[in-house]
């Protein structure tokens, strides 16, 4: 029973993502050309971050001598309505992509000319997006300082990896590596109340606390992309469950199931019977496969003691019975033996007893 309990707790079978991704926004790209003095970004989240309304604001500033239309661009995919962009409070209308404008930020492949690659999320590299997730507008620029205000609703990520589903919202600011200069950053979030834990990718907010109004400053670019994340709080019973785990949960069924088919081997042997164990051949083939059953049915337990914030992300749990023409053979073995020695002393006993 040991052996099967290392085989089974050493198996894995998820095969797929567990992650459903959700808005990927991101500021725009600001030519080169201009000064960013500051930005601010107010995250505000609805539910257990089920959505939540973006509005990032910059102060731009454009030199002596620089004027004229100027294409800039931001990411918008998978968000909840369409984007809106307003250039010094006044609403600029959204436009067709073209990439040369944007030869030195896009990497159109080859064969794929309806995707581009922007290093918007660093580390080992950039994401592919469609053109249809890019979206393009153009500011009169003339000397001096303006304003650029965007508008959008992001749509959540699902990470259901874990026992219990976490919900995030996130936002890229690597695009600011791409700016002429880089002003102050202030990062506004307000979350509402909820039973469970908020935490975010920063560090501890200047001031408020998550749930309720956090408010970060930075004089740098903190990371390549900020996340707010939400994980529900359960019951005790269901924390009882993911504690002792499928593998906690199926030892104990195997312990039991061995215990009982251990004692009916040894009160068959006991009562003088020297022929073929049934109990042995029975057991040996129904206790692995019970241990097995037993596993497999404890991801649906816990997920019910979960309820509906249960991530259900298992991968093929099923492939465990595999493991059944490995596992059985060895359990029969071990069994066979124990019974064995159980025949040759009781049946030494009963002739004693005869003669």
């Amino acid at each position: 029973m040991l052996l099967l309990c290392l085989l089974v707790g050493q198996a894995a079978a998820n095969m797929a993502s567990p992650e459903i991704n959700g808005s990927k926004g991101a500021a725009p790209l600001v030519s080169r050309q201009l000064d960013v003095l500051s930005e601010t970004l107010h995250i505000r989240a609805f539910g257990r971050l089920d959505s939540a309304e973006v509005h990032a604001s910059y102060r731009i500033s454009a030199p002596p001598g620089v004027h004229g239309s100027l294409p800039l661009l931001f990411v918008a995919m998978d968000i909840h309505d369409v984007l809106r962009v307003f250039y010094d409070g006044r609403p600029v209308a959204l436009e067709a992509l073209n990439t040369a404008d944007f030869a030195s930020f896009l990497d159109p492949e080859k064969g794929r000319e309806e995707e581009v690659v922007v290093d918007f999320w660093g580390g080992n590299g950039g994401w592919v997006y469609g053109v249809k997730d890019l979206q393009a507008f153009t500011l009169d620029i003339t000397p001096g300082e303006h304003t650029v205000d965007v508008y959008y609703t992001a749509s959540p990520w699902i990470d259901r990896g874990d026992w219990i589903r976490e919900t995030s919202i996130r936002y890229s600011l690597s695009p600011a590596r791409h700016w002429k200069s880089f002003g102050p950053l202030e990062i506004v979030v307000d979350v509402p109340e909820a039973d469970g834990l908020f935490r975010t990718t920063l560090k501890a907010p200047m001031d408020g606390s998550l749930p309720g109004r956090a408010v970060w400053r930075f004089t740098e670019i903190p990371a390549d992309h900020i996340a707010i994340a939400f994980t529900p709080s359960v019951d005790a019973s269901a924390r009882l469950l993911m504690g002792l785990s499928p593998f906690g949960l199926a030892l104990a069924v195997g312990a039991l199931l061995l215990l009982l088919h251990i004692r009916w081997m040894h009160r068959f042997r006991v009562n003088g019977n020297r022929g073929r164990s049934m109990p042995l051949v029975i057991g040996a083939l129904l206790a692995p496969l019970g241990f097995l059953i037993a596993f497999l049915f404890s991801y649906d337990l816990i997920d019910m003691a979960i309820g509906p914030d249960a991530g259900r992300f298992h991968g093929y749990t099923f492939m465990y019975l595999l493991l059944y023409p490995v596992i059985m053979p060895l359990y029969a073995l071990g069994c066979s033996l124990l019974d064995r020695f159980w025949k040759r002393r009781y049946a030494g006993e009963v002739e004693e007893v005869s003669a």
